[in-house]
């Protein structure tokens, strides 16, 4: 998935989804416990396309993501 595709990026309390279309079903998907998990969505976070959309509800990540979450 190219980064300026992106549209919009889920983050659960399990794994974190990816959209870059407007279906439904995430375009990509990783689990949150991978080796380096959240320093890769705070990573991907930090590089999406302005007007992405980061939906993070339980904001146990919000320090690390900034104004984006």
């Amino acid at each position: 998935v190219p980064l300026g595709e992106i549209r919009r990026m889920f983050i659960g309390g399990m794994n974190a989804q990816i959209y870059a279309s407007p279906g439904p079903e995430p375009d990509l998907e990783f689990q949150r416990q991978l080796e380096g998990g959240d320093e890769l969505i705070e990573k991907l976070s930090g590089r999406l396309p302005e007007g992405a959309e980061i939906e993070h509800p339980s904001g146990e990540l919000a320090g690390r993501l900034g104004d984006r979450a």
